[in-house]
């Protein structure tokens, strides 16, 4: 009895018999959503909101804090070189400003950074090779003399 019935193919809309799993007019893969396909789309379904929960869930580790100082620790850190560059670019971390008090460099640091320690550059160039602006900045006297922005991040990613 089941042979008698009709489907209709979902590519060319010809009826089908409902057991094809391929339409003889066009060709095209018919798919039969039985029980049993439909419990396993649900259960796939399933597991991936439960394993999307789970991550989004589960805490991501954060930084240690730096250790708290006391009042007069703290006045006496705001006297130091580094200190007094941190009081005025909030935004850098300790370890930054210990660095540009230093005249360090390191790859990673800003351009604002290399600005603190070295002044306006003598030149700045930008090219473009197709994959986007690079950056390219040089001092003349200082060694090293150029440093290198690859993705227009404003932060250094070489140097010369």
């Amino acid at each position: 009895m089941e042979k008698d019935k009709k489907n209709v193919c979902p590519h060319c809309k010809q009826e089908v018999d409902l057991t094809a799993t391929r339409c003889p007019h066009c060709g095209g893969k018919i798919y039969r959503w039985t029980w049993s396909r439909k419990a396993l789309a649900a259960i796939i379904v399933l597991g991936v909101i439960f394993i999307a929960t789970a991550i989004n869930s589960t805490p991501t580790p954060s930084a240690p804090a730096e250790p708290q100082l006391t009042a007069e620790e703290l006045a006496a850190w705001q006297a130091t070189p580094a200190g007094k560059i941190c009081t005025k670019h909030v935004d850098w971390t300790k370890d930054d400003c210990d660095g540009v008090a230093k005249n360090q460099v390191w790859i990673g640091m800003t351009y604002d950074m290399l600005v603190y320690e070295n002044g306006k550059p003598t030149s700045k160039n930008i090219s473009n090779y197709g994959s986007g602006n690079r950056y390219q900045y040089c001092w003349t006297g200082h060694t090293p003399s150029c440093y290198y922005d690859d993705n227009a991040d404003g932060i250094i990613d070489s140097y010369n």
